[in-house]
């Protein structure tokens, strides 16, 4: 590991231990998805499946339009996937300028893309929400 003058850390692993941390990584993003398209408590009510491409760079969330339409709070359950697609990304081996993840909001019903979004945009959207 190394500090830089900037702050910034770089960490060197081996092949192996990045496909590991990979692995836990696709692991948790499938636990997540599970648990976002169950409903249940403090999770989305309109998820109705999720899928992502192989590089995590795209997730694909089909909604009920009309329950995510009634609450205000269902677009942003994204960050998480924004987030767990960054650090996979990131463990990937792309700098973080480099890391881009889109989410695409498609209505179920009609199997049209109503709304969509990405990590770079979310990360500006927090950083100017910081206190």
């Amino acid at each position: 590991m190394v500090i830089h003058d900037d702050g910034s850390v770089s960490y060197t692993m081996t092949k192996l231990k990045q496909a590991q941390i990979k692995r836990q990584f696709k692991r948790q993003i499938n636990t997540t998805v599970h648990q976002m398209t169950a409903g249940g408590k403090d999770m989305p009510k309109s998820y109705r499946s999720i899928s992502y491409d192989d590089d995590i760079t795209k997730f694909d969330v089909r909604v009920d339009r009309a329950v995510f339409d009634s609450d205000m709070m269902e677009p942003m359950y994204a960050y998480a996937l924004y987030l767990l697609g960054g650090y996979y990304q990131m463990f990937d081996g792309r700098s973080e300028s480099q890391v881009d993840v889109t989410v695409n909001f498609i209505d179920d019903s009609n199997g049209q893309v109503f709304q969509s979004g990405n990590y770079q945009q979310a990360m500006q959207q927090m950083n100017a929400l910081s206190f």
